[in-house]
């Protein structure tokens, strides 16, 4: 019993100890912390940028005297007190301006892996106008990039209307809706000269900014046809609108393509008018469309409307159905798509499994059973060449 209550002493004196220690280590993290803060207020009071050099002085007055000298300090000693009032006035400014809770915020792109260059992150209250060394962007806030025109997206379900929704009964548009807060709306805050003139500019975003500035009725700048574009996109669209904003932006850098986007970069590129965007576009997908992609472009292209693409898409589908493993992608497709695979001139498959796979397709579907089965038996055994059910 007596060596039992001495062990217990024993752990409670260790406990005790550890506790001490980390209590003492936790002290020690809050210190530095502190000290940490107390630098950088300190070096932004004092105009300092994060690698410790003198920011530049802001230019004074014509009436002053005072000439700042590049990398120094002012020549007149009464110069301080106003530097640093202005760069307290430019911390408040950058707060309302930048970070309040009614400042416009945009839409980050949800596929683009090509982030803008980015400067120093200290904190915009060192800037003289409030703003950071940041290249110019339509992922900044309006406020910093002096941004003069928006996009805004309405996401859109397919349906009768897509993908182009050009119709004024909003009724027969399925909206997608984020839950609580209405319809779900992308907001990019751009510039017209980088998304209007250049090689890579939109035709028809320049020709509409033009006609409505011309117009008589342009005169008020708060225009939403001068200043704002709004549409409708189905959501891979939506998704593949900050590739092309990247597109139109950055000339020096390649296009931010893939399998998932390609189709819809080109019916964006279509949509918009954006030559060097369709041209590359079109040529990465018909240059990869091959046994593995090919469904997947075939359902984009369907869904996009988009022939030549759709076209080419079934014929190298048809041309490697015999070597298909997975055919459920195959079943799920509209009967008019499949129909076209089952029909066309490219078609490789034993007539057996070609029966099977028609078979099996038509086994949920009773109403094609008749005529898509007789269709498919004629295709076989009375000719070489696809006939029309």
């Amino acid at each position: 019993m007596r060596l039992a209550q001495e062990e217990s002493r024993r752990l409670q004196d260790q406990q005790r100890r550890l506790q001490a220690e980390k209590d003492a280590e936790q002290r020690r993290i809050n210190d530095q912390a502190e000290l940490q803060q107390r630098l950088e207020r300190e070096r932004l009071f004092c105009g300092m940028d994060q690698d410790g050099h003198q920011r530049p002085v802001p230019l004074m007055t014509q009436s002053s005297p005072v000439v700042a000298l590049r990398g120094g300090a002012s020549t007149d000693p009464q110069a301080t007190a106003p530097q640093d009032r202005s760069l307290r006035s430019s911390k408040l400014l950058a707060t309302r301006q930048g970070g309040g809770k009614d400042s416009v915020s945009h839409v980050a792109p949800r596929v683009s892996n090509r982030p803008p260059k980015s400067g120093s992150q200290i904190a915009r209250a060192g800037r003289y106008d409030g703003v950071d060394d940041d290249e110019l962007n339509w992922r900044l806030d309006a406020y910093a990039s002096l941004s003069d025109y928006s996009i805004v997206v309405n996401r859109a379900r397919p349906g009768p209307y897509a993908p182009d929704f050009d119709t004024s009964d909003i009724s027969g548009i399925d909206f997608v809706s984020e839950e609580g807060d209405g319809l779900k709306q992308d907001v990019y805050y751009v510039h017209k000269a980088m998304i209007a003139v250049g090689s890579r500019r939109s035709e028809l975003l320049g020709r509409r900014i033009r006609e409505a500035e011309n117009r008589d009725d342009a005169t008020d700048s708060n225009s939403s046809e001068v200043n704002a574009h709004e549409t409708i996109m189905l959501e891979s669209a939506a998704d593949a609108m900050g590739s092309v904003l990247d597109f139109c932006y950055y000339h020096d850098h390649p296009l931010d393509i893939h399998k998932e986007n390609a189709v819809p970069l080109v019916y964006l590129g279509k949509r918009y008018k954006i030559r060097a965007l369709l041209e590359e576009a079109e040529t990465y997908v018909m240059n990869n469309i091959v046994s593995t992609t090919a469904m997947y472009f075939l359902l984009d292209s369907y869904l996009f409307k988009l022939e030549e693409i759709l076209s080419r898409s079934i014929d190298v589908t048809a041309a490697h159905l015999e070597d298909t493993v997975d055919f459920d992608p195959i079943y799920r497709l509209p009967p008019e798509l499949f129909k076209r695979i089952i029909l066309s001139k490219e078609l490789k498959c034993e007539s057996e499994l070609l029966s099977l796979i028609v078979y099996s397709y038509c086994g949920e579907r009773e109403y094609l059973s008749f005529a898509l089965y007789g269709c498919v038996h004629r295709k076989i055994f009375l000719t070489s060449s696809p006939l029309s059910c």
